[in-house]
């Protein structure tokens, strides 16, 4: 394919001989007599040379290459100008000029000989460049390796087997490093088809990355791993697959964890709406069948009938407040209609006038995403019978704020306290809600911390993402 080089020069005789002496020496070539052309024209063609003239009629050089460069447009040139300006030609090399030429009497006879060095200069520096990119490929992997030190670090053949392994295998796998050299990998995957995706992916795109799959630990248990591996060449002959194992175990435990006290928290939950609609609400309903049933076989008098009716009446109007009461708490209407501040002040409202429980709340008027509405509403609700239930206390304070997209909710009471470990998913702790709002936080990808003691009290703070 023939190189190309782009003449830039008003000079129209000029023009001709430069390009009659490249062609001569096989150059594809174009000329151009004025500058904003040109800087269209390699706008769009990344691949030529620019031989150009200094001073233009339109535009300088010196302002082509700037526009160009604005454009992340870098292109490879010559400069052509007169004996008496040393400096400009400093400037421009300092720009990036390939080389200068001084036009005096038989320059484009030089020509020639310039340009097949300046095409020998921008392969070497595309050859620079690429290896500037090879070493900086390979500094990036070494920094994975060595940032995840406490992972698994793994050389594999093509074929699968394993070459060298890191002494953190036996914490993960319970394998001393020895044992498995030689081993085949396959025989480590608890589903033979996870070891065939990985193959096929390094086989299509020299890289695999899997956030999660089951390895066999040495005692036949399931481990849970995340893997990251890439085809390498270790010399010019060698292709090996080097990689980073990484134990996720703990975190599906505790995701796990989290997904089973959810399930036990909403089984309590549809347990007391049971035993709500069985102790309230079922026997009311069996009186009012035995009421129809009197009125349907021994009731002939109409002042008797007209006596059971608005006894059945009463009994109707009691059950409909029950059912509403109900309802109200799985999804009460203030929380959609006036919104969590209402919601809650309505709430404590009642708690405060029977219990002297002194509140105070903090809750801007701010609009928050259904599901963290609900999961707040919620999780202060539990809070508060937390500690009617079980603190004693007589002040709560209840603050929450929103900043950029993040919802902060802080609950303290100066009741007994209790003694809290911090653990993922703590088990020894008061009351089915705590373990309700943790796991859901949990799963909901916030965070929190649990401040208490006997007898000083109790603190939470949650930090949710609005976005849900």
């Amino acid at each position: 394919m023939k190189q190309k080089v782009l003449i830039l020069e008003d000079d129209e005789s000029v023009a001709h001989l430069l390009s009659f002496k490249l062609k001569e020496k096989g150059y594809n070539v174009k000329t151009f007599a004025l500058g904003y052309p040109v800087i269209d024209f390699l706008s769009e063609h990344h691949d030529w040379l620019l031989l150009a003239d200094y001073r233009l009629p339109d535009i300088n050089c010196d302002e082509i290459i700037t526009r160009l460069n604005s454009k992340g447009i870098n292109p490879p040139f010559i400069i052509m100008t007169g004996a008496n300006d040393q400096q400009l030609i400093v400037d421009l090399m300092k720009m990036g000029a390939i080389d200068f030429i001084i036009k005096n009497n038989g320059f484009a006879e030089t020509i020639p000989t310039i340009i097949d060095r300046a095409f020998e200069i921008i392969l070497m520096r595309k050859t620079l460049q690429q290896s500037m990119e090879e070493i900086k490929k390979n500094e990036l992997k070494l920094r994975m390796l060595f940032e995840n030190i406490q992972d698994v670090f793994f050389i594999v053949s093509l074929s699968g087997t394993i070459e060298e392994v890191s002494p953190s295998v036996k914490n993960i796998l319970g394998y001393e490093s020895f044992e498995l050299i030689h081993q085949d990998t396959r025989s480590f995957f608890s589903n033979p088809a996870d070891y065939e995706n990985i193959k096929r992916e390094l086989i299509l795109t020299k890289s695999s990355i899997v956030p999660f799959l089951v390895l066999k630990h040495k005692d036949l248990s399931d481990k849970y791993i995340s893997i990251v591996c890439n085809i390498v060449n270790l010399d010019e002959i060698n292709m090996k697959v080097i990689g980073v194992i990484n134990d996720i175990s703990e975190r599906i435990q505790i995701k796990m964890q989290a997904i089973s006290k959810t399930i036990e928290a909403e089984e309590n939950e549809r347990r007391k709406i049971a035993e709500a609609i069985h102790d309230d609400v079922g026997p009311t309903l069996s009186v009012l069948k035995l009421y129809f049933d009197l009125i349907n076989t021994n009731c002939e008098d109409s002042l008797q009938r007209k006596n059971l009716l608005l006894k059945v009446n009463d009994l109707i109007d009691d059950t409909i407040q029950k059912i509403r009461a109900i309802t109200t708490n799985l999804s009460p209407n203030t929380l959609d209609e006036l919104g969590l501040k209402c919601a809650i002040e309505l709430f404590t409202e009642k708690i405060a006038y029977a219990s002297k429980i002194k509140f105070n709340i903090e809750i801007p008027d701010c609009k928050l995403k259904k599901a963290s509405k609900i999961f707040l509403y919620r999780a202060i609700i539990e809070l508060i019978n937390n500690s009617l239930k079980h603190a004693k206390a007589d002040l709560i304070n209840i603050q929450v704020a929103l900043a950029e997209n993040e919802i902060s909710l802080f609950y303290s009471d100066n009741g007994s306290g209790f003694l809290f470990e911090a653990k993922p998913i703590p088990i020894e702790i008061k009351g089915h809600g705590l373990l309700s709002i943790i796991s859901r936080v949990s799963l909901m990808s916030g965070t929190y911390k649990i401040k208490t003691s006997p007898g000083n009290g109790f603190q939470i703070s949650i930090n949710i993402k609005n976005k849900y």
